[in-house]
């Protein structure tokens, strides 16, 4: 694997490492990414 492929993939895997840590954190990733609403229900697109 090519350093710069190597290097995305350890920045990948700590941005999905930071956001699951905690269920405030990933339902505040799901809200901002437009996938929940803010009342915590999948926004209507996902439905």
């Amino acid at each position: 694997m090519p350093e710069f492929e190597h290097n995305r993939r350890e920045r990948l895997e700590a941005v999905i490492k930071e956001i699951t840590s905690s269920k405030e954190k990933a339902t505040a990733f799901l809200q901002e990414a437009g996938i929940m609403d803010a009342t915590g229900n999948l926004a209507p697109m996902y439905r």
